[in-house]
């Protein structure tokens, strides 16, 4: 059986929207058991999104990986050569920028 169901781009935006600020709402003052120990501590905030519009998987690097960034701009460099633009990355390196 194959799913023929798709979302319109209109749709699609919208959740993302969702899904984009309940992360930063998340972020900025988390809840239960984490508050006490993440909210005095958030001093440095930096990564990036992927995501990838292909059946492609966008990709991800743990952050323990000191050079974590890279390795994911290698692997974003290597699958939209194997599929032009389907992989797309957007760095933040402060909160101000991931909001």
């Amino acid at each position: 059986m194959t799913c023929t169901y798709s979302i319109d781009t209109e749709e699609r935006k919208r959740r993302t929207a969702i899904a984009l600020k309940s992360i930063l709402a998340a972020i900025l003052k988390p809840a239960g058991a984490h508050r006490n120990t993440q909210n005095p501590h958030i001093v440095n905030f930096q990564g990036c999104i992927t995501a990838s519009s292909s059946m492609l998987p966008a990709p991800t690097v743990s952050a323990l990986n000191e050079n974590y960034l890279g390795e994911i701009d290698g692997i974003c460099i290597t699958l939209n050569e194997l599929s032009p633009n389907s992989i797309t990355k957007w760095d933040f390196n402060s909160l101000n920028e991931f909001g």
